[in-house]
């Protein structure tokens, strides 16, 4: 064999080695690109998983908070009806049926209010909870007013001032806290 002849092919082998390890090379880079790719959208597609979640759980939290502030400011108002037609000395079933329309508001409050504390940050259930006590503190004043001659009469001023103060207060701070949340993640 002549040496061009051994030549040309220790150069063609030389060529198809390094072809293969060139394209070995170039198939182990793509093998690393695409895994740090994948791993890469993997990682963005989380993140964005999360971020909608935690949108998602904002408005629910929103929505939750703005029911729950209707149906105390619903229950206020029946409060209020009932105790303006206890002191309008009005008949005892005037004010039992508004007495009964108060206990169905509040009710609908604290189906609001477990609504609430199924979706809510940790700091907001002491509110919820406060919330529940006083408006079952108010209902215990009103049920416990004396009735003489088919007329209901406040009997304990200072309980049942108490007991609305406490409502009005708890509301306030749910209302505040509900405010600050929302600002908060705009």
């Amino acid at each position: 064999m002549s040496d061009g002849l051994a030549a040309a092919i220790l150069g063609l082998l030389g060529a198809l080695g390094g072809a293969m390890i060139g394209g070995l090379a170039a198939i182990r880079g793509a093998r690393i690109g695409a895994e740090r790719t994948a791993a890469a959208a993997l990682r963005q597609s989380r993140d964005q998983a999360n971020s909608e979640h935690d949108h998602w759980l904002r408005q629910e939290r929103k929505v939750a908070l703005a029911h729950l502030l209707g149906a105390i400011r619903a229950y206020s108002r029946l409060i209020m009806d009932v105790e303006a037609r206890v002191r309008r000395e009005e008949s005892e079933a005037d004010v039992r049926a508004a007495g009964e329309r108060a206990w169905e508001a509040q009710k609908a409050l604290k189906d609001r209010a477990s609504e609430v504390l199924i979706i809510a940050e940790a700091e907001i259930e002491p509110l919820i909870h406060a919330l529940a006590d006083s408006t079952d503190e108010l209902y215990d004043c009103m049920v416990s007013w004396r009735r003489t001659d088919n007329i209901f009469a406040v009997t304990d001023e200072a309980r049942y001032a108490t007991a609305l103060d406490s409502v009005s207060r708890t509301s306030s701070d749910l209302l505040n806290h509900a405010r600050v949340s929302v600002q908060a993640r705009r």
